[in-house]
């Protein structure tokens, strides 16, 4: 008979998977928005990009602290976390980057009006 630590370990295992999938998607999704908001010349190609990334990055994260169910060594414990400090590194980069560009684009439509 399955023990509730062992189920508990599988269904973890389980949602890391779907949360990497699901993080894939939606950086390869904002990716190819991004390359076809390019070409267009769209004015909010950066923007779009970092939104889609970020998204993406948070079901990363989310997917790194699941990992941390399943972990028997403080080895183990202290290589994820220093994963999930990476990644929250570059979560609060890439949203002080979406305040800029958000800044910028505010800053040009004042311009604008004011001609």
């Amino acid at each position: 008979m399955i023990e509730f630590k062992e189920l508990i370990v599988k269904g973890g295992e389980v949602a890391v998977l779907f949360f990497e999938l699901l993080a894939l998607i939606m950086i390869i999704y904002a990716g190819c928005k991004g390359a076809i908001s390019l070409f267009k010349k769209d004015d909010n190609v950066a923007l779009d990009l970092l939104k889609g990334f970020s998204t993406g990055l948070s079901f990363l994260l989310g997917a790194e602290i699941l990992k941390t169910i399943a972990l028997e060594e403080v080895s183990e414990l202290m290589m994820v976390g220093g994963v999930i400090a990476m990644r929250v590194a570059l979560s609060i980069l890439i949203h002080w980057e979406m305040k800029q560009e958000q800044h910028e684009r505010e800053m040009e439509l004042i311009e604008k009006q004011k001609d």
